[in-house]
């Protein structure tokens, strides 16, 4: 018979002697009253009682208790080299998605850089020929070109990488180039010159209407030509 099973037994046997007498003590002391010197004698015996078995209860337990601790122990000496081992693997396989995770996302940054850079480049080529178009008098085709160019270039600044990941590892970035206005009259001059393709800018239809009514004497002021629009009004 082993420890764990001799102790379980021993501790059992003196429940039962335990749990009848400790019933009957309950009982005693609930109905007990303490009312005079007579009656307050007897409840401290009973007290003194509760305590002492109480106290027997208790190093009973402990008695069963101590060696199922020492088995749990003894359980956990046994699992813990598997479970380092399963540890230590987890942590390796962690640590390469990891580099793997961050070597594409390195290879994935250098191709967007570098298809951005043939943009910039595209774009700047397409900038040089839409200017020797219009001086050809081929406006439209010079606005397609640039147009084209500048959604390359758009599209290259917008790239999203995504590196390959593992199950519970997520990376990502987002490579962005963006452009603010410094000098809208600067950006004006840039666009007659053909540095900066039309559709840079978008016409506010409403400041030209307010301004056509300011000027309504004159007939074009440039690049914009002015007219009489008439529209019917229905009252009721």
């Amino acid at each position: 018979m082993s420890s764990l099973e001799t102790a379980r037994t021993d501790a059992l046997a003196e429940l039962k002697d335990i749990a009848p007498y400790a019933e009957t003590l309950s009982v005693s002391v609930n109905d007990a009253e303490v009312v005079d010197e007579t009656t307050c004698g007897q409840m401290g015996d009973m007290r003194r009682d509760v305590q002492q078995q109480l106290k027997r209860a208790k190093a009973a337990k402990a008695r069963t208790r101590k060696p199922l601790a020492d088995e749990l122990k003894a359980l956990d000496q046994c699992w813990r080299p598997v479970i380092n081992l399963l540890t230590a693997a987890e942590e390796v396989t962690k640590l390469k998605l990891d580099k793997y995770a961050r070597d594409q996302y390195l290879l994935e940054t250098a191709k967007a850089e570098e298809e951005a850079k043939a943009a910039r480049e595209a774009m700047e080529q397409a900038t040089q020929d839409a200017m020797e178009l219009r001086g050809a008098g081929a406006g439209e085709t010079a606005d397609a070109m640039e147009q084209a160019a500048a959604h390359r270039l758009q599209k290259a600044g917008e790239v999203k990488v995504d590196p390959a990941r593992g199950k519970d590892t997520t990376v990502s970035a987002v490579v962005t180039w963006k452009a603010k206005v410094d000098s809208v009259r600067d950006l004006c001059r840039a666009i007659a010159e053909g540095n900066v393709p039309v559709s840079a800018v978008e016409v506010q239809q409403s400041v030209l209407d307010g301004l056509a009514r300011v000027v309504a004497r004159e007939t074009s002021r440039h690049g914009l030509s002015f007219y009489r629009h008439v529209s019917s009004v229905t009252k009721s």
